[in-house]
């Protein structure tokens, strides 16, 4: 426990003396350790490099990281949606 709330430390530490876009890109950072545990994201970031990869292949640029987690957020913000927008509550 003692080591885990020195890593903390060390981290806010470390965090507090960035540039604010530094802050920005640890906050991306962090937010793509989080959704890289899940199994839908990592299909998705399969099936996604596939089409840079044929992209590049046709001259066309890469997809940066950002770009790639704003699109899955929209996504799942998406599904999302329509399922709560099809929801329908069980009698009881």
């Amino acid at each position: 426990m003692a080591r885990v709330v020195k890593l903390d430390e060390l981290i806010f530490k470390a965090i507090q003396n960035l540039k604010e876009s530094e802050k920005k890109e640890v906050m991306k950072f962090i937010e793509f350790l989080r959704m890289k545990e899940d199994n839908n994201f990592i299909d998705y970031v399969n099936r996604r490099t596939e089409q840079a990869i044929a992209a590049k292949k046709r001259g066309e640029r890469f997809i940066s990281l950002e770009e790639l987690q704003k699109d899955y957020t929209n996504l799942t913000n998406l599904k999302r949606r329509q399922i709560y927008e099809n929801y329908q509550p069980i009698n009881q």
